[in-house]
């Protein structure tokens, strides 16, 4: 079974594929970023918000409850 196929897939007439050349350097993704800053806006404000509504809990204790809902 030839699986020349397999190797030719996306040429055009044989030969090799070609992708234009990238002008422009990545620096990061937006996405990633708007992301992260977006998740990094919500546990600052969890951060902020929690500890003042459960006024008994230790910090360790706090630390401790963060780390277990994170795995």
């Amino acid at each position: 079974m030839s699986t020349n196929w397999w190797f030719g897939a996306f040429r055009d007439h044989g030969a090799p594929t070609w992708y234009g050349d990238n002008r422009t350097p990545v620096i990061s993704d937006s996405t990633t970023i708007t992301v992260s800053v977006a998740f990094g806006i919500l546990l600052s404000a969890f951060l902020v918000i929690f500890p003042g509504i459960r006024r008994t809990v230790s910090g360790v204790s706090f630390i401790s409850k963060i780390e277990r809902w994170a795995s």
